[in-house]
């Protein structure tokens, strides 16, 4: 079994070097350590406003019109949609797509594809998110009125902007931490974006279809965003056995039903490589 964990941590590197190393998805050791590196880009384009971005990405899907990037065929009134993402320029073909969001904070750009349940399995080549979900996020994303946030008044534009930065960016950082460890040519299943939380009929489906989605998963990585660098060292080369197992304890609270995410074990659970 292989566990992946994902640690954010204060560094940057450079992004074409990250391009230069090669694929290493068939090579890796059974236990492997990614880290979500943060990188300090200059921005290049504008991005929608907050409003409409969360829109775009918890509303807005036309059964009607779309269809699936593998088998070209439209989406019934039944079947559950399998949206996954990955950045512009990590992929060989990046055909297909329905969205694209750019974000330029990082200097980066989502792709966003939409295939039938059983299209995504065919595909394979995708990788399942754990992680605990940011509180201002779970408020927005349980409050169904995106114009009428659970907020001041006086605080709702500021809050919305908020969480649209945590919605794009975070997924968009998961992305670049495993292209910086050389796994390319990989989609992710994030909820932040792949759940469209305002579509109930459609998110009631995904939501069914988890422990398929993370059972047939290449694996399941766990996103670990406060687990900070100076744990990473005192794990590696902690001056007593006490100081090294601190960290692990604490990191282990994630899979906790105390841990404010009872998601997360049975995520853990489904996935067979996690």
């Amino acid at each position: 079994m292989r566990v992946d964990f994902m640690f954010s941590l204060g560094e940057t590197y450079n992004r074409e070097d990250s391009f230069k190393r090669q694929d290493l998805s068939s090579t890796c050791p059974q236990f492997l350590v990614s880290f979500c590196i943060q990188i300090a880009l200059v921005p290049r384009m504008e991005s929608p406003s907050p409003l409409d971005f969360l829109k775009s990405v918890l509303t807005g899907v036309d059964h009607k019109n779309l269809k699936c990037c593998d088998c070209d065929r439209s989406f019934k009134p039944d079947d559950v949609l399998a949206r996954t993402l990955t950045l512009q320029g990590l992929r060989d073909s990046e055909d297909g797509y329905t969205q694209r969001i750019e974000i330029p904070a990082l200097s980066e750009s989502l792709l966003i594809y939409h295939r039938h349940l059983d299209c995504l399995f065919d595909f394979g080549r995708y990788i399942t998110v754990s992680h605990v979900w940011d509180p201002l996020v779970a408020s927005l994303q349980a409050d169904m009125e995106a114009s009428q946030p659970k907020t001041k008044k006086s605080d709702a534009s500021a809050y919305i902007e908020v969480v649209a930065k945590k919605i794009r960016e975070t997924p968009t950082r998961v992305c670049q931490g495993l292209a910086a460890i050389g796994l390319l040519g990989f989609e992710i299943w994030h909820d932040y974006i792949t759940v469209p939380q305002w579509e109930p009929t459609v998110k009631l489906k995904i939501i069914h279809s988890i422990p398929q989605i993370y059972a047939r998963a290449k694996f399941t990585t766990m996103h670990l965003h406060d687990v900070h660098e100076s744990d990473i060292n005192a794990m590696r080369s902690g001056n007593t056995e006490e100081n090294a197992v601190a960290p692990v304890i604490s990191a282990t609270q994630y899979f906790s039903a105390g841990s404010g995410q009872p998601w997360s074990s049975p995520k853990a659970a489904k996935s067979g490589r996690c």
